[in-house]
């Protein structure tokens, strides 16, 4: 998962498909500093997804 990670994936099941982890993973970290570490990896995550949606023309999915 961590080489896959963050990074939008050619797949026929939808025009963005992103690795990441499940949100659940973040509470279930040791600490509050693993925590907050574990949740701004996972928002980064998301913003990659939501720049893929929004900046794409006609549903193309730029590649990193």
């Amino acid at each position: 998962m961590t080489k896959d990670r963050g990074k939008p994936l050619e797949s026929t099941l939808a025009p963005v498909v992103l690795v990441t982890i499940h949100p659940s993973a973040i509470l279930r970290e040791r600490d509050e500093p693993a925590r907050e570490e574990a949740f701004a990896a996972f928002v980064a995550d998301l913003r990659v997804v939501q720049e893929a949606l929004t900046a794409s023309p006609a549903g193309e999915v730029p590649r990193t």
